[in-house]
C-alpha cells in the first residue's frame, strides 16, 4: 500500500467515528518513518484469519473474514489486517498474549506459499 492510500486510510477511520484505531495507524505510520518499512502482505487468498489470545484473564477467539491485506512492523507486537468490507483490526501478533493464528485458503492451491517448511 503506497503512503498516500494509507493516509486516505487514516482519514476514513476518523471521518466513520473509529478515531482510535486511526490514532494505532498514525502510530505505525510514525513508527514506520523512524524505523523502516512495515512488512506488509496480500493475504487475499484466505476466506478467513482467526487469532486466540489470552486478555483479562480469558481466552478471546477473534475471527476476520475475507482478509485482504496483513501489515505489521519487524519485531512489532501487533499484526493490522484490512479486511475485504474496509475494517482495518489489530491483533496481537502470533507469540504475543499466546496468540495463535489459523486461517483458511479459499481454495485448495498447492502451491500456496504459506511461508514455512514442514521439514
Amino acid at each position: 500500500m503506497i503512503m498516500r492510500e494509507f493516509d486516505d486510510l487514516i482519514m476514513k477511520l476518523c471521518n466513520c467515528g473509529n478515531s482510535k484505531l486511526a490514532e494505532e495507524l498514525l502510530l505505525m505510520k510514525q513508527a514506520k518513518e523512524h524505523s523502516g518499512e512495515p512488512i506488509e502482505r496480500d493475504i487475499s487468498e484466505e476466506e478467513w484469519r482467526e487469532y486466540t489470545f489470552q486478555a483479562e484473564n480469558r481466552r478471546v477467539y477473534y475471527r476476520i473474514s475475507n482478509p485482504i491485506i496483513l501489515m505489521h512492523l519487524p519485531g512489532g507486537r501487533e499484526h493490522y489486517i484490512i479486511s475485504l468490507d474496509g475494517l482495518v483490526h489489530c491483533v496481537p501478533a502470533p507469540g504475543q498474549h499466546g496468540c495463535i493464528c489459523r486461517s483458511k485458503i479459499r481454495k485448495c492451491n498447492p502451491r500456496f506459499d504459506v511461508g514455512f517448511s514442514l521439514n
